[in-house]
């Protein structure tokens, strides 16, 4: 027990508590690495969250801009569509006017 106690600081520091004023020196480094490593992670933490917002917007915006065009491109179909069934229904009507006045013309005369 005794040669343990008599062990030297120089060979073995790890071993010995430091002195108060490197206590105080050790506690007052750790503070500063506190201070700084907090904020540095707030900082982090933050530009994380803006990019993670940034890009979430960025998708909806895209969303959008792909929902908008699927949608507009339904509607222009849908009314093609219709406009060109309702375009060959009126070219038949007329034909078949045509036709009519024309068999019509043809008896009389």
């Amino acid at each position: 027990m005794t040669g343990l106690l008599a062990v030297d600081k120089s060979i073995v520091p790890d071993l010995w508590l430091p002195d108060d004023q490197n206590v105080d020196r050790h506690w007052s480094t750790q503070a500063e690495r506190v201070t700084i490593v907090f904020p540095s992670m707030i900082v982090v933490v933050v530009v994380v969250v803006a990019v993670v917002v940034v890009v979430v917007m960025v998708v909806v915006l895209v969303l959008r801009v792909v929902v908008v065009a699927v949608v507009v491109v339904v509607v222009v179909e849908v009314v093609v569509e219709v406009v060109v069934e309702e375009v060959v229904v009126v070219v038949v009507v007329i034909v078949v006017v045509v036709e009519v006045v024309l068999v019509v013309v043809k008896v009389v005369v």
